[in-house]
């Protein structure tokens, strides 16, 4: 029983890690595709886009770190 709950929460962790591996190669294509600071034609408006899709790729980065510091406290046993 905890056996098969175990893999079950390992299963989960796994699918929370390519989520979030997901998400966070779209935020940060997403980053590249815009137009970037220093651009010839660079206005307030692309200034507040490009923040958006900065902050968008930081969290994205965060949570796939963080989805893969889970899982490896599961595969570990540090979990609580």
């Amino acid at each position: 029983m905890a056996q098969e709950r175990s893999v079950t929460e390992l299963r989960h962790c796994e699918q929370a890690v390519m989520a979030a591996a997901r998400e966070e190669r779209a935020a940060h294509g997403a980053l590249q595709e815009g137009i970037k600071p220093f651009y010839p034609s660079w206005t307030e408006c692309d200034e507040v886009e490009y923040e958006a899709r900065l902050a968008r790729w930081q969290a994205a980065s965060r949570a796939l770190v963080d989805a893969l510091n889970r899982a490896g406290d599961r595969l570990t046993g540090r979990h609580e």
